[in-house]
């Protein structure tokens, strides 16, 4: 199994992360004695890590559990 990430794509992520959280600390709460806090950039480099998938396995049981009892309440909430 292969993945073909583009990691120079990752920048514009990085962007929109880096905007998402400056938006989300500006309406949080925080100390007195704590000022604004601002996040500059964010990075994940310029040399994508080398990774290997040693082992695909099924999904456990009790994640589709939850999934499934979600579906149904969204089923039969929507009739």
């Amino acid at each position: 199994m292969s993945i073909d990430l583009d990691w120079l794509q990752l920048s514009a992520i990085a962007n929109r992360l880096v905007d998402a959280l400056n938006r989300h600390l500006q309406t949080m709460e925080r100390p007195s004695f704590m000022g604004p806090i601002t996040i500059n950039s964010f990075e994940f480099g310029e040399i994508a890590p080398d990774v290997e998938l040693i082992e695909v396995r099924d999904i456990y049981r009790d994640f589709l559990e939850e999934d499934e009892e979600n579906d149904e309440e969204n089923y039969s909430g929507s009739e």
